[in-house]
């Protein structure tokens, strides 16, 4: 598809909004450089400008809590689990709730009004459910979707070397195919817990203990700082799962009485600032 397209470029990540907006002003740049014309002179001047497209972000943390009873409660209980750690309270919470959604909403309003919606997507489970539930919103809407996909867990995963030589390859999805994801995401809601995750190459339902026995497999006999041990298992793990989920599982088996905090350290009280060990040992 041509970049000067109207097109609004959608992530569901703003992790990975800066990597795309990068992406496709080297690609600009590394393009109009390749022609004399005085337009492709003048685009490589304006990369900055909406010649590559509107960025919007699609994220709702939807690969984490429920998604079947009340939605917005779910999302409420994600962005808690994420913010109030760092001193955001509900009524904070609930505000960039409003927010993340009123950009849904934009990316909708658009495609009625005839723009195209590039979608960016990974293998990640995080990108998936954002992309699956995006396609389900859309169904009912005749809109020009085209998808631009990475076999990364994210876009903000590329390297040096990709970020030099990308090229604009994307896809048309029809109807047909939104359909058919859109009845996959009504399934995940169906059967909500409290865990997405991407088994066999496919995006299923997880308990929310999925990852605790990679936790207790990681926890060294010594002590050990609580961050320190969250980093490890998003490491191991290898899919793109976020941080302060692997902190809170942390912080249930401490609930649970499996590990035990041994002090606190730093300038502030952030419950990851803590040295934890196996309880007993």
């Amino acid at each position: 598809m041509d970049i000067n397209e109207k097109v609004v470029n959608v992530t569901f990540s703003g992790g990975d909004q800066g990597t795309v907006k990068w992406l496709l002003y080297k690609y600009l740049e590394r393009n109009s450089a390749k022609s004399p014309s005085k337009e492709t002179r003048t685009l490589k001047r304006e990369k900055g400008s909406s010649k590559i497209g509107e960025h919007l972000c699609c994220e709702l943390e939807l690969n984490l809590g429920e998604i079947n009873k009340d939605f917005h409660k779910g999302r409420i209980d994600v962005l808690s689990m994420m913010y109030m750690p760092f001193g955001c309270d509900e009524d904070e919470i609930k505000e960039i709730l409003n927010d993340r959604l009123d950009q849904v909403d934009k990316i909708i309003q658009r495609a009625k009004r005839g723009y195209t919606l590039r979608l960016w997507t990974s293998e990640g489970s995080y990108d998936r459910c954002g992309y699956y539930y995006l396609l389900d919103k859309l169904k009912n809407v005749d809109a020009n979707i085209v998808e631009c996909h990475t076999d990364l867990n994210s876009w903000s995963q590329i390297g040096v070397d990709d970020l030099a030589n990308f090229e604009l390859k994307d896809r048309r999805v029809d109807k047909k195919e939104i359909e058919e994801i859109s009845q996959k995401w009504l399934k995940l809601v169906e059967n909500s817990l409290d865990l997405r995750i991407v088994k066999d190459d496919e995006l299923v339902n997880a308990s929310s203990d999925y990852y605790d026995d990679v936790i207790r497999r990681l926890m060294p006999k010594r002590n050990i700082k609580a961050h320190t041990l969250c980093g490890n298992v998003l490491q191991k793990i290898d899919a793109y799962i976020q941080s302060y989920f692997i902190m809170d599982r942390i912080f249930k088996l401490i609930e649970n009485g499996e590990f035990e905090i041994v002090r606190k350290f730093g300038p502030d009280s952030r419950p990851q600032n803590v040295v934890i060990k196996i309880k007993g040992k």
